[in-house]
């Protein structure tokens, strides 16, 4: 807990004030950047649509000692990760749909046990990184049916429902205290 303090107090100390301005509230309809995401025990998978193509990424996972809900989390920060450093520019406003409400709720609320902060304080180092805002939303898993079979290798079913997807693999973020963003 005390990395946790330290960096929030390192972020206060930087941070140039309160942004009432651009603290709005804005919803789904603002977003300049739509992602969806979803995990399984042994991989991880999200994606968007950009213009007329569906731009999607996969992930195998080699760690097994951290439960589904860290890799559901993790594959959010995967997918803002993606959003912010991959666009030119990066978009401002950007909205994650995944099927687990409590990283919805880890996100929305920045709240979190220990095991998870590094994801939350790797997400926020990039909101601040590139001045942008994030939005969770959960989405009912039987609507997550692309970004579920990205996350079960289950291209045939992704093809089937986006005929027009191309598929990567991607490697997350580190999300170790201190280290560089990918």
């Amino acid at each position: 807990m005390c990395q946790e303090l330290v960096w929030m107090a390192d972020h206060m100390e930087q941070l140039d004030g309160v942004r009432m301005l651009q603290a709005k509230d804005w919803g789904i309809e603002d977003a300049e950047l739509i992602l969806f995401c979803d995990a399984c025990p042994v991989r991880m998978g999200f994606w968007c649509e950009l213009g007329d193509v569906t731009l999607s990424f996969q992930c195998r996972i080699d760690d097994r000692s951290h439960g589904i809900l860290y890799f559901e989390a993790l594959a959010v920060l995967s997918a803002l990760s993606f959003a912010l450093q991959a666009s030119f520019p990066p978009p401002s406003h950007i909205v994650v749909f995944t099927d687990n409400s409590n990283t919805v709720n880890m996100f929305n609320s920045l709240k979190a046990t220990p095991t998870y902060n590094p994801i939350l304080m790797t997400a926020v180092d990039l909101l601040l990184q590139f001045n942008a805002q994030l939005r969770v939303f959960h989405i009912p898993g039987t609507e997550n049916h692309v970004a579920d079979s990205l996350s079960h290798f289950n291209n045939d079913l992704a093809y089937n429902a986006s005929p027009s997807i191309i598929i990567n693999p991607f490697t997350p973020p580190r999300v170790m205290l201190g280290a560089e963003l990918l």
